[in-house]
């Protein structure tokens, strides 16, 4: 076997590059007409692409932590068991995580929405507008080709079927971590201090429903989910109220008989039931009267805590498209192109110069 020649000269290594630039500009031609090609089918493939639509909704988060009222309050926390302190977690954080989320993606996407003059589930909108069902995917797919979902689903009683198509539509909007190529976007602003929910789609109404499904959904969980303890407790003093007002009205109706029974002749063994339902009546009259006033304290901490989302920019119809520019995307393929062709160029001379019979065709020439 023939190993690649390694001590040429500097005289047979210009000879080689003649021979190997007259090899070159024999198919010159062609070269430029693949490159011209490429730039070409880049302008026409940017020219034909579909628009995009960028529906984009920014809004503020605000969240009191009214810590005075709070330590006013520590007592009360303590009787119905647990403080009454905010919780040190990172609540744009959280919102951030959450916009995302396949829980908050999946209920948006069973929201009933109007598209092109139909309602439907937004879900159902999205698989029509994309084909998704003419996919190979979702054909080869046992429980996406069974899959129904109507406009009386539920998030929490989905079947596997519908289920599959939810978490599968849900990924396509969410995109991956390792390459975010979903259709969903939530960025947080430090210097505006805004909250930025954007959702990019080729069909433009369908982007603003998503958008809009997404923000209320976001804000409804999020707000049951900061106010959960304090309602659970407001429910518990109202409880406690109700049935100190039912106690309070039978020993008011009780003392009221015995005391209608007191006109006429009666031990004073008989007065000593009449002097404990005063007593009791006395009691639970303080006792409604401080439930009460831990009640009203309560609800007011509770329209006080409650998180405050303040929508600065909301989408509306129409929206401008953002459309692929030709010339940008030809120049890029023509770029492209000739870096490709430059470095098949250089990998084609060297394996010129290190073919076994260099020395022949140099010495040849």
């Amino acid at each position: 076997m023939i190993s690649p020649r390694q001590d040429y000269t500097v005289a047979e290594l210009i000879e080689s590059a003649r021979s190997f630039r007259a090899q070159i500009r024999a198919i010159r031609w062609p070269l430029m007409a693949l490159l011209m090609l490429g730039s070409v089918g880049s302008m026409a493939w940017a020219w034909m692409a579909k628009p995009i639509y960028t529906a984009r909704a920014s809004f503020i988060f605000k969240e009191d932590a009214n810590a005075g009222l709070m330590a006013g309050l520590s007592g009360l926390g303590a009787l119905l068991g647990g403080g009454t302190t905010a919780s040190s977690y990172s609540s744009l954080d959280r919102i951030v995580e959450l916009s995302g989320s396949d829980f908050i993606v999946g209920r948006s996407l069973l929201e009933n929405g109007s598209v092109d003059g139909q309602r439907d589930l937004l879900i159902n909108h999205y698989i029509k507008a994309h084909n998704l069902r003419q996919t190979r995917k979702w054909q080869n797919d046992s429980l996406l080709v069974k899959a129904e979902l109507d406009t009386n689903a539920r998030y929490e009683s989905l079947d596997r079927r519908q289920r599959q198509a939810v978490n599968y539509v849900g990924k396509l909007i969410r995109g991956t971590k390792a390459l975010p190529d979903g259709i969903l976007t939530v960025a947080f602003d430090k210097k505006s201090a805004m909250v930025h929910l954007v959702v990019e789609d080729t069909h433009e109404e369908l982007a603003v429903r998503l958008n809009q499904s997404l923000y209320q959904h976001l804000v409804r969980f999020y707000t049951a989910q900061a106010t959960s303890v304090l309602e659970s407790r407001v429910r518990t003093l109202q409880l406690k109220a109700d049935s100190i007002s039912n106690q309070l009205s039978q020993t008011q109706s009780a003392s009221a008989r015995t005391t209608d029974q007191a006109y006429g002749l009666i031990r004073q063994s008989d007065k000593v039931s009449q002097k404990q339902l005063v007593v009791r009546e006395n009691m639970l009259i303080m006792m409604y009267g401080e439930v009460i006033k831990n009640l009203e304290q309560l609800q007011f901490l509770l329209h006080s805590n409650t998180p405050s989302f303040t929508l600065i920019d909301q989408p509306y119809l129409p929206i401008k498209p953002t459309l692929k520019k030709p010339w940008v995307y030809g120049l890029t393929g023509l770029a492209f192109g000739a870096v490709t062709m430059f470095i098949g160029l250089a990998v084609s001379f060297v394996v010129f110069m290190t073919r076994p019979n260099a020395r022949n065709s140099s010495s040849e020439s």
